[in-house]
């Protein structure tokens, strides 16, 4: 066992505890706080600015301890761009197409940046695709529909930080099976400082992630994975559950001739509320269900893990369709 490494998570895991406060403050006296009402499932006003303390802790600990590399002074700076655009976003509530061109805008810094998506592997075989001069257009496609799906997941307390802390793990052990240490580590850091903001986080939350916390996560789970050299379908294993929600919500969206950017009840975590479902048993199953995931994408050689992957896509379409029939009949 790396003794280091954990004292760097617990090192991690203190910083965030302590200014998570900090910054809960700082959030309530510039007025960047969610107001109960509407889709909301709070009864106070609640402060937001989860984001900065997370990354506050993560950049601190990873420069000391990591060392100044050029590539973890470029994903740590990206990073701040997209806390950067959160922390606005929260504080004067920006239209959805200008948070994108945001997005857009800090993702393609990190690929001119040279870190890219340049390969990738077939999921039934260990062969490796380059995907030559389409590495740069895949990289930023995958970052921003990360982001955006994590954002759309931020629903209730504590969910998103604690899919984030089981993500990250299994993303943390993929990354030293492959060969990548430093990733391993990065990842671990992160894992840490997430895991002490979620101490405030989980039901009854004390503070939001926000815009800038979600944004933030979002964008280090997707470069983390492909930095870790994670396979297509182990990707999509560690974050089934919010891809295949999010999936599902813009399908409906669309076919429903609504705003894809507009907020409605028909995330899972909502279905699953409406059906008599409390916050904490919530968080609890799709923690659970994340958990069996990542030990699939660990565990699971690569024609497995595919069969598994579409079963259980089958299977969360079902459940999901399953609920919306309920509720309807329960109205």
């Amino acid at each position: 066992m790396n003794w280091n490494l954990l004292a760097l998570v617990a090192v991690t895991f203190v910083g965030t505890l302590v200014l998570t406060p900090v910054a809960g403050a700082i959030a309530n006296r510039l007025n960047i706080v969610d107001r109960p009402g509407g889709r909301h499932q709070h009864a106070r006003v609640i402060p937001k600015l989860g984001g900065l303390s997370i990354y506050i802790s993560l950049s601190v600990v990873a420069l000391l301890s990591l060392g100044r590399s050029t590539r973890l002074l470029e994903i740590l700076g990206v990073g701040f761009i997209f806390l950067l655009i959160g922390i606005i976003d929260d504080a004067f509530h920006l239209t959805p197409w200008t948070k994108l061109f945001g997005q857009l805008a800090g993702a393609i810094v990190l690929v001119m940046c040279g870190v890219t998506i340049s390969s990738f592997g077939n999921p039934l075989t260990t062969q490796l695709y380059s995907l030559g001069g389409l590495a740069m257009l895949v990289t930023v496609l995958w970052i921003v529909s990360t982001v955006n799906i994590v954002n759309l997941t931020d629903g209730i307390d504590g969910l998103v930080s604690g899919l984030t802390i089981i993500s990250g793990i299994v993303l943390a052990i993929l990354s030293f099976k492959t060969g990548h240490p430093n990733t391993g580590k990065l990842t671990l850091i992160f894992v840490g400082a997430v895991a002490g903001f979620w101490v405030y986080n989980f039901y009854p939350a004390k503070i939001f992630l926000g815009d800038s916390g979600s944004m933030l996560i979002g964008f280090m789970l997707a470069v983390l994975g492909f930095q870790g050299g994670a396979k297509i379908a182990t990707a999509f294993l560690v974050l089934g559950v919010p891809i295949l929600d999010a999936g599902l919500i813009v399908a409906y969206r669309f076919l429903s001739h609504r705003p894809i950017y507009q907020g409605d009840r028909n995330h899972l975590h909502f279905r699953l509320l409406d059906s008599g479902m409390s916050q904490i048993k919530v968080c609890l199953l799709l923690y659970g269900v994340s958990a069996i995931l990542g030990a699939i994408a660990l565990l699971v050689p690569g024609k497995q893990k595919m069969l598994t992957l579409a079963l259980f896509a089958i299977t969360f379409v079902i459940g999901w369709a399953l609920l919306w029939r309920y509720e309807k009949r329960l109205k």
